[in-house]
């Protein structure tokens, strides 16, 4: 009898730990990759003569929208945005809502780009299209490209493409004040498409749009364009180069950073740009003016004295204003140093301080440079800046040592340095590489080749008339690669290109290797410029 109960219990309990097993979800499926499908919509998908206010679109699973600001391209563009829900919650369907007055006899994409995901795995359906005509037809036609970026390898994605209709209305200015006719968009990529186009002459425009608004304002926005309008239908494909166009030169109001401090941002080309106070200074006055790297602003520095404000007169080609700046500011910025120069100086490099304040004294006594060996070396000096280079006779493999005391420096303000303590070492030529570059197909026109490394940091740059071979030497080991551009207007820069003076980018070309230098090691390439 204890056998049986006890056979008949350990059934049961089996049983119960097979039932509470089949209740977990399945383990080790096959996991679901199929994207979701559309079923139906109200008014149907490629409806014609449509006046419905209200769309809802069905799907065979629960669906969510992801990034739907950033992916949705509704073509002509609207002036009030549809109301499209749900937002953040998982539904068999999407209700759309317009908003605005649809055009007459007008066809209307609604292009969901990547923005529909099922609710379980994310499997995207991509590129969905809900379209519908207010006309009595539907328009056909297409049109296919991509976009490059014009001085950069890599490309942006989600730029905008625009097509303006070529009609009694149309200037050049149109692309600043009105949305265009249709508009489509790189999305993840860098191709598009344009669909459901009508026959007609059209201006094709890029826009690496920052304020999503369709139109271009050339202080924020990179464009890119075709000088040609397209005749549609077309079976050819095109490719836009973008570009940030130089803007007008305009002065933003000078402001006081610190005593004695005072920062002048400017937009556009400074190559004419001049300052000059108009306060009345006293007789032991100083002041210098630096550009700030990397920046587009210009830093004034001055030994104050007694006033409220600095009146200036700022001028440039067709520019000139005058400003005043009101001095609330009471403390001075103190005087910082440090060595651009760390561990190791490698054969390209000069060993070189930078400080916060322009250095009006040296004193080179205060310094002092050692090598392994104690031996105390000559050095000197030159101010560029708000750098200081200190040169000396270098040797391979060796270690430095350089301190600076105490008035060794002393600034704008009169103010001195503390003490600085900077050791490093040098190498050897045979651990650094070179690589030789032939370059052809060079042309009359003159080139610039830069050496550049993977994060486009600039390494070397030269600038050529008729110069066909080139040679960088003393290359860390690192991988490196090479621009090239074609200076048009031999200027020795790149310029880039401005809509309406229907100018494009100077061309700019990338060397479709990477160069991986060793120690002691040489390439030996060739550049052909197509």
């Amino acid at each position: 009898m204890f056998r049986q109960i006890l056979f008949f219990s350990v059934v049961v309990l089996a049983l119960s730990l097979h039932s509470c097993a089949r209740r977990g979800s399945p383990v080790g499926g096959l996991k679901d990759s199929i994207p979701p499908v559309f079923v139906k919509s109200t008014p149907h998908n490629n409806s014609v003569n449509f006046e419905s206010k209200k769309v809802r679109i069905y799907f065979d699973e629960y669906i969510k929208l992801k990034d739907l600001n950033k992916q949705l391209v509704i073509s002509p563009p609207q002036k009030t945005a549809p109301v499209i829900m749900p937002t953040g919650t998982a539904s068999k369907y999407i209700n759309i809502k317009i908003m605005d007055t649809l055009a007459e006899n007008t066809t209307y994409s609604f292009n969901f780009g990547n923005a529909l995901i099922d609710n379980n795995e994310g499997n995207i359906f991509p590129q969905f299209k809900y379209v519908f005509s207010t006309g009595s037809y539907l328009d056909s036609l297409t049109l296919k490209g991509a976009v490059k970026d014009a001085y950069l390898e890599e490309t942006s994605k989600s730029v905008a493409l625009l097509l303006y209709e070529v009609n009694e209305q149309f200037t050049d200015s149109i692309i600043f004040k009105k949305k265009p006719n249709y508009v489509s968009s790189t999305l993840d990529s860098t191709v598009f498409e344009f669909t459901n186009l009508k026959k007609g002459k059209y201006l094709l425009v890029a826009l690496k749009d920052a304020s999503f608004n369709y139109m271009f304002n050339p202080r924020e926005d990179k464009i890119g364009y075709l000088e040609k309008y397209i005749d549609l239908p077309t079976d050819s494909s095109y490719v836009l180069d973008i570009f940030k166009e130089v803007p007008d030169f305009r002065v933003l109001k000078p402001k006081e950073v610190s005593l004695g401090k005072i920062s002048i941002g400017y937009s556009g080309v400074k190559d004419h740009l001049k300052v000059k106070l108009l306060t009345p200074t006293p007789s032991d006055f100083k002041s210098e003016f630096i550009f700030e790297k990397d920046k587009d602003t210009l830093l004034y520095y001055y030994t104050p004295f007694e006033t409220d404000s600095l009146n200036f007169e700022i001028t440039n080609v067709d520019f000139r204003q005058e400003y005043r700046v009101l001095l609330r500011k009471k403390k001075l910025d103190s005087l910082q140093v440090k060595s651009l120069v760390s561990g190791v100086m490698h054969l390209r490099d000069t060993f070189s301080l930078v400080s916060n304040n322009p250095i009006k004294e040296i004193d080179t006594q205060y310094m002092e440079l050692m090598d392994k060996d104690s031996t105390v070396l000559a050095i000197k000096t030159e101010k560029e800046g708000t750098k200081l280079h200190v040169y000396f006779d270098r040797k391979y493999n060796n270690k430095y040592k350089f301190t600076m005391l105490p008035k060794a420096l002393k600034d704008i303000y009169d103010v001195e340095n503390d003490t600085l303590k900077v050791s490093f070492s040098t190498k050897h030529p045979d651990d650094y590489g070179v690589i030789l570059l032939k370059v052809n197909k060079i042309g009359k026109t003159p080139i610039i080749v830069e050496l550049l490394n993977m994060k486009g940091d600039l390494i070397a740059r030269e600038y050529a008339k008729d110069k066909t071979s080139f040679r960088f030497v003393n290359l860390e080991k690192a991988t490196y690669k090479i621009r090239v551009i074609r200076d048009l207007n031999a200027n020795e820069k790149w310029d880039p290109g401005h809509f309406l003076n229907k100018t494009q980018p100077e061309p700019v070309l990338y060397f479709d290797k990477e160069l991986e230098i060793s120690a002691n090691w040489e390439l030996n390439e060739v550049f052909d410029l197509k």
